[in-house]
């Protein structure tokens, strides 16, 4: 039994409760396939089947609702134990969408805030897979253990080789360095009224354009792909040509070693053209 003394801190019988349910449950089982990855999922009604029985036995109530705080909309999942003890989680929801595309995401973000807060998982592991489809091994060999890749090959096409630099930060790749794909903010719009969608594919598209092999490619795609979800239910046609110019973009490269990538005048280009009419 749990020392009394301990059950009495702020936060401790939820702790407890939410404990003893999660010992009770199971992942659940994967039952469709995501469009970007080809990987296994859960979809949000087999997320709850796996999750709800065990909170309730516990005396944990789950509720998942949109709000508006800080100037934008969100998702809140909270469990809420019969003591009164709350635990929140705040997922962000686009910002001026139609009905049907809000709808979309919000099955999407209620799926992964509910995932999340009570830690399981409702994804199918990918790590290596989309590496193999390309005739590699998922193994250290296909992602170098040190960090590094080869230098950018020069461009006999232009006077001036693309210099490699962090998309986020601006800072020059120097040398062998190696930018590890990591998630990409959307930035507000200058005005206010919503997510600089634009921009962010500029810098993401940029981001994967320093890959040095198609595993590198890939990981941008798993780092990212909550925005590149998001993104689609905002503007599908920009969504479909990001990824069909980055499949383009990775036909290009080779198993090992790096390429050099577009110019910022080619990133302002291929961002215009995907976040054109449509």
């Amino acid at each position: 039994m749990p020392d009394s003394a301990l059950l009495d801190k702020p936060g401790a019988q939820i702790a407890r409760a939410l404990a003893d349910a999660q010992a009770d449950m199971d992942n659940p089982a994967t039952n469709k396939e995501n469009d970007h990855f080809r990987n296994k999922y859960a979809t949000l009604d087999v997320v709850r089947d796996a999750v709800v029985p065990a909170l309730t036995e516990h005396g944990i109530a789950v509720t998942q609702t949109p709000e508006f705080r800080d100037g934008r909309f969100v998702l809140v999942t909270t469990l809420r134990h019969e003591s009164g003890e709350i635990i929140e989680s705040v997922w962000p929801l686009p910002d001026k969408v139609e009905p049907q595309k809000m709808g979309s995401a919000l099955t999407y973000a209620r799926r992964y805030g509910l995932s999340s807060i009570v830690c399981i998982s409702a994804d199918e592991d990918d790590d290596g897979n989309a590496a193999q489809a390309e005739g590699q091994k998922p193994s250290g060999a296909s992602r170098p253990a040190n960090g590094k890749a080869s230098p950018p090959a020069a461009t006999a096409t232009k006077a001036k080789a693309a210099t490699p630099h962090d998309p986020e930060t601006g800072e020059v790749r120097e040398g062998k360095k190696r930018i590890k794909p990591h998630p990409i903010e959307v930035e507000p719009l200058p005005n206010g009224t919503g997510s600089d969608w634009q921009k962010w594919t500029k810098k993401f598209m940029g981001a994967v354009a320093t890959s040095a092999n198609k595993v590198d490619v890939e990981d941008w795609l798993y780092e990212n792909a909550p925005k590149l979800e998001t993104l689609k239910a905002v503007k599908p046609s920009a969504e479909k040509t990001v990824q069909q110019r980055i499949e383009a973009f990775k036909n290009t490269l080779p198993p090992e070693g790096a390429m050099a990538g577009p110019d910022d005048a080619e990133l302002d280009r291929m961002a215009d053209a995907a976040m054109g009419p449509g």
